[in-house]
């Protein structure tokens, strides 16, 4: 159980860090000082607020890291204003809102296995004031994810951890202890009876130690469920 634990904590502290990176961008002068401007944005704006996003990006390994204005239209990189269906949707809701919207990893296996955080930029970069565009910094799974579910030194060599979310009325895993180099991310789980189903109970807010279950494999197993916090994941670790 310290095992679970200890990774679920591993995961929500990354989760929290990534805010904490999309509030400091949001109220950096170079990039609300560019949201701010009416019509075209002068050359001699961009190119600060681009080389403040390209340093922050490469510094923390994020994939991409997206500035939008309030019309959604990207001014850094210019080119990614043809953004995938679920970022624009978390984007609609970051500029309604005024709140972060945390950004889940796509369902299709041919999509990016990326997730990431959208925060709101407000007027002048003061709290509270209507937003004048967004950040979205995106994360690959397989890079900064993965590594926090594998199997950690001192844990025992059955134990297999997944990460996996409601879909419909299945399971999605995310990623997994036991994934093979280069196989395909996320795999919608198919399981045992209904009512054993360890990512079924869990998904639905099963928690702690479930005996009883059967896994993927449809063997038995004993499994615990921990739910992420601030995410519609699960962390399930089964032997």
């Amino acid at each position: 159980m310290l095992f679970r634990s200890l990774k679920r904590e591993s995961i929500e502290q990354f989760l929290r860090e990534r805010r904490g990176d999309g509030a400091v961008l949001a109220a950096r002068p170079a990039v609300w000082t560019v949201l701010s401007q009416r019509g075209d944005i002068p050359p001699a704006l961009v190119r600060p607020l681009a080389l403040d996003i390209e340093t922050t990006r490469k510094a923390y390994d994020y994939r991409r890291i997206i500035v939008f204005d309030a019309n959604r239209r990207a001014i850094h990189p210019g080119d990614d204003n043809q953004v995938e269906p679920h970022v624009a949707e978390a984007l609609s809701e970051t500029l309604a809102t005024g709140q972060p919207v945390f950004v889940d990893l796509p369902r299709s296996p041919q999509s990016c296995q990326c997730y990431g955080m959208i925060t709101p930029v407000p007027a002048g970069g003061i709290p509270g004031r209507e937003p004048v565009g967004a950040v979205y910094l995106e994360v690959d799974a397989r890079t900064q994810l993965l590594p926090l579910v594998k199997r950690w030194p001192g844990e025992g060599a059955t134990t297999e951890t997944v990460l996996m979310r409601k879909e419909g009325d299945g399971v999605l895993v995310l990623v997994s202890s036991e994934v093979k180099e280069g196989a395909p991310l996320p795999w919608r789980a198919s399981e045992g009876p209904e009512d054993l189903r360890l990512g079924q109970r869990a998904v639905r807010g099963d928690t702690g130690i479930l005996h009883g279950s059967i896994d993927f494999k449809r063997v038995p197993v004993i499994g615990v469920s921990l739910p992420v916090s601030g995410t519609p994941w699960m962390l399930v670790a089964k032997q």
